[in-house]
């Protein structure tokens, strides 16, 4: 662009931005130096705030110079799409001497100590296939103290970012994201602890708040440590497309081959300490939000020895594509998750419970609450989870609206209970909820409470019978306005007449493709006796649909009139075994249903006798408000 004498006397530069030259080499170009050295320490564009270099395909360099840059008032950098850039500066004349040893002779580092950036805030770096280290190892601890952003995509040669010295003087990081860099095995190289124990108790990135680590296909760890380390302020995760990645902070100093257990601690497991994605060599106390997707290597969440608060903070987490993962967490850590919002797993082949048991071996789970303040669960793509948490103690979710179960074959009840093994036993003292067939196939029982949850869905849970528990309290689905259930193929019905009169706030439900539903409510709990009242079934239903349910009889033997008076649509749809709606002679009252598939001759007292003949003859029933 440019020569050097040209380049002294732009003093007032405070952006340049170079976009598209299709032929440029060197910003800077050296041609005017042959034979003499003309270059002095003036500075180079001394007020320069922001450089842009974007789609310069044959870029190598900023600039070749013997002497030392600084740009002391350059806040932002983006290089993007320079794939022939291996250097910022290159030194221009190298003695062979200084080769060995000496990690700055190797053009692929980009930044080295020939250039400064005191002031840089900003740092962006995208597509530069050329360079396999982001700096050189020998740089002043001080070089990034400004750096709050760096955002690194694209380099595929890329192997680490800094070495612990330079990493541990980017006192002001922020926000560190690594994308698509098929080459890089670890964010921080131990590569300078050759021979002794450089690192120390000092932070490293102590303000980092948001860190993300996007399809790294080589990544093994975020850094090797002897010692632990802590991030105060981090609050969002975000692990994506890692598959070798087995642990955040690896333990450098453990080298046990067969060892199995020290001291009964299993953070010296071999198999967690490879494996388990969070340990006691990392803290995060202010995580907020965590995500993992393709961590394919790690077979826990984290440590079942970490300290109870350690999720303290943790608000989202979403886990998705482990293969390996087989559960998230202790009882004890998951107690300390008292801020979890919102808990998502999908896609985790190997999962066979949310909570594990496995620290309970000789004590007692406490009644503290487990995830107290939880609002939205979804748990899809799991098909080897039997349950969510086997406990002897009654769980609550006080806050929990949202709960949806799509794709668990093996799952027979949300939460099990761990102390009973009866294979035979039938009955105990007249409570039916300790029957085998319920206790492990009825997805909701009395040990867990739900008293906030508003939207239910459940799909591909083809190992629960019923729903839930005939013995639930009345009020248990109290504010539940959405029930929607598929493709359950043993689900026999839904539930008792008991805790359908307390699901006063439904206004949609849906049932289709159970092949082993009979129906809707059950009589079960009835033996013996007549328990249902006039008190109202659903009172605030608006649709109904029900739809390939090859067993369905009908939707509920009453001798009691019904009386659904916000009922708008209906649809009944491939039920080629349900002849009445509700027992024959018995009313159903629609008070804002006007029309049978569009036939406003059929009057809502007839809806039984209308059903009868209409399925007698293998026709969707379809009822909608006018």
């Amino acid at each position: 662009m440019m020569s050097p004498s040209v380049a002294r006397g732009v003093f007032n530069l405070r952006i340049l931005k170079i976009d598209g030259c299709q032929s440029m080499e060197e910003v800077i170009t050296e041609e005017e130096q042959q034979g003499e050295e003309i270059m002095t320490n003036e500075p180079l564009f001394p007020l320069l705030q922001e450089l842009r270099l974007q789609s310069l395909p044959w870029l190598g360099h900023f600039f070749v110079t013997k002497h030392a840059l600084e740009f002391p008032f350059l806040r932002e950098v983006t290089i993007h799409d320079c794939r022939e850039m291996e250097t910022f500066v290159q030194q221009g004349f190298v003695s062979l001497e200084r080769v060995n040893n000496d990690d700055e002779v190797n053009n692929k580092v980009m930044f080295n100590s020939k250039v400064s950036f005191p002031s840089l805030e900003e740092l962006y770096i995208n597509g530069a296939n050329s360079i396999s280290d982001l700096c050189s190892y020998q740089l002043p601890t001080a070089h990034f103290s400004k750096l709050e952003i760096l955002n690194v995509k694209e380099c595929a040669k890329l192997r680490n970012l800094m070495s612990p010295s330079v990493a541990r003087g980017v006192l002001n990081l922020r926000i560190l994201e690594i994308n698509d860099c098929q080459s890089m095995e670890e964010a921080i190289t131990e590569e300078e602890q050759e021979e002794e124990e450089i690192i120390t108790n000092e932070p490293l990135f102590p303000l980092l708040e948001e860190l993300k680590l996007q399809r790294l296909p080589k990544l093994r760890h975020f850094f090797l440590a002897k010692r632990a380390l802590e991030f105060p302020f981090l609050r969002v995760v975000c692990i994506h497309d890692c598959p070798e990645m087995k642990t955040f902070v690896q333990q450098g100093s453990v080298s046990t081959p067969s060892l199995e257990s020290v001291n009964n601690d299993d953070e010296v497991k071999v198999v967690d300490l490879n494996k388990v994605m969070f340990n006691s060599k990392v803290s995060c106390p202010s995580l907020e939000e965590l995500e993992l997707d393709r961590a394919e290597s790690i077979s826990a969440l984290c440590s079942h020895k970490l300290p109870t608060a350690y999720l303290s903070k943790l608000a989202k987490l979403y886990v998705s594509n482990c293969a390996k993962l087989r559960n998230l967490m202790s009882p004890s850590v998951a107690r300390g998750a008292l801020n979890l919002r919102i808990l998502e797993i999908k896609d985790c082949q190997s999962m066979e419970e949310v909570i594990t048991e496995e620290e309970q071996q000789g004590e007692e789970m406490t009644n503290e609450f487990l995830f107290p303040l939880l609002e939205d669960l979804e748990l899809k793509g799991l098909p080897k989870l039997g349950n969510f948490f086997l406990t002897k103690h009654a769980l609550e979710f006080p806050f929990l609206r949202v709960v949806r179960i799509h794709d668990c074959p093996e799952m027979m009840t949300f939460v099990q209970q761990g102390s009973l093994s009866t294979p035979c036993l039938k009955r105990v003292n007249n409570d039916n909820e300790v029957k085998v067939d319920d206790l492990n196939r009825a997805m909701f029982n009395s040990k867990v409470s739900c008293h906030s949850l508003e939207d239910l869905t459940i799909h591909w849970a083809n190992s629960i019978t019923v729903l839930c528990s005939y013995q639930l309290p009345t009020a248990y689905f109290s504010k539940l306005v959405i029930l929607a259930v598929r493709n359950c193929g043993k689900l026999r019905n839904l539930m008792s007449p008991s805790v359908a009169r307390g699901v006063l706030n439904l206004r949609i439900l849906n049932i289709a493709g159970c092949q082993s539903m009979e129906e809707v409510i059950t009589l079960e709990e009835q033996q013996g006796k007549t328990i249902m009242t006039n008190e109202p079934v659903f009172p605030r239903l608006e649709e109904l649909q029900l739809g390939r349910l090859p067993k369905l009889r009908h939707f509920f033997l009453t001798e009691h009139a019904l009386k659904f008076p916000f009922l708008r649509e209906v649809k009944i749809d491939d039920c080629p075994e349900m002849k009445t709606f509700v027992q024959q002679e018995i009313s159903v009252s629609t008070p804002i249903l006007k029309w049978v598939n569009r036939d406003d001759e059929v009057k809502v007292d007839d809806l039984n006798k209308w059903t009868q003949q209409k399925f007698n003859s293998k026709v969707c029933l379809v009822l909608l408000v006018v």
